[in-house]
């Protein structure tokens, strides 16, 4: 049943395009795969069933409507309700880190107390039983999604920070498998990569400006727990006017949340 399934109290003091891009990244990284995106909203499919038709399958629409103050409001609908229980602790996290025009703590309500709008989850204490849809929490106030990176390994989070250019930042740091290659670093500006026998035998650290790829490509496999697909494999194919250029990451998670950065910078 499609319906509201969780909302954000307070107005979010980013742009619209800015919260859609901020909800694909968490999406991502939780199994769901990109549908449909507009301007004011991102939908996506929740892929955990395979013997599912794609209209069958769960869904979430996240809504990021421009308010006449300034900030978006956000809404959360869909038909993936168990999901967003599931990960109750995810969400909560993931909306107090967004930045709010009125500094105040993020606190939800029941459904049954808001016409228009439904709460996001509360977290689960570790001691206490779930919280219920009549409970009114309040969520401590987390680092602003904005600043969040994206990484496997601090030290070649480190490397990628050292060599950023003016205005350039850091979308996503992933550790990568393979001897040629030692890891891919994801920015505002380009894609950077460490090469392990880059002409000869020396290391080198190589950079792709956005502009010069040409296509971003999912290889199609088999995957042990998520089946056949496009992002069922750990690896993307990267073309410029060189060669193509595969990538292995260390899992399907990560090569598919790399794919939809790039490819976010490349459209």
């Amino acid at each position: 049943m499609h319906g509201n399934l969780a909302s954000i109290r307070e107005t979010v003091d980013l742009a619209a395009a800015e919260v859609l891009d901020a909800a694909l990244t968490f999406l991502s990284s939780h199994g769901y795969r990109t549908t449909e995106r507009t301007n004011t909203s991102l939908t996506v499919t929740r892929c955990e069933q395979t013997d599912t038709k794609d209209g069958d399958q769960p869904h979430l629409t996240v809504l990021a409507l421009p308010q006449p103050e300034g900030g978006v409001q956000v809404t959360v609908r869909g038909t993936d309700r168990d999901g967003v229980q599931e990960r109750q602790r995810e969400w909560a996290d993931w909306a107090t880190g967004l930045p709010k025009r009125v500094p105040s703590q993020d606190v939800t309500e029941p459904m049954e107390q808001q016409e228009q709008h439904a709460p996001l989850p509360a977290p689960r204490p570790p001691s206490e039983p779930v919280v219920t849809p009549e409970k009114t929490v309040e969520v401590p106030k987390t680092e602003p999604a904005s600043t969040r990176v994206i990484f496997d390994r601090p030290d070649q989070l480190e490397k990628i920070r050292a060599g950023l250019l003016p205005g350039e930042e850091i979308e996503a740091v992933f550790d990568l498998k393979g001897g040629g290659t030692g890891f891919m670093g994801i920015t505002s500006k380009r894609i950077i990569f460490q090469d392990n026998a880059w002409v000869t035998n020396t290391k080198a650290v190589v950079s792709i400006p956005y502009s010069r790829i040409h296509t971003v490509a999912a290889e199609d496999a088999v995957g042990l727990f998520t089946g056949r697909g496009f992002f069922s494999s750990s690896t993307i194919v990267i073309t410029t006017s060189a060669a193509p250029r595969a990538f292995q990451f260390r899992g399907a998670d990560k090569a598919h949340i790399a794919h939809d950065l790039i490819l976010r910078h490349m459209i």
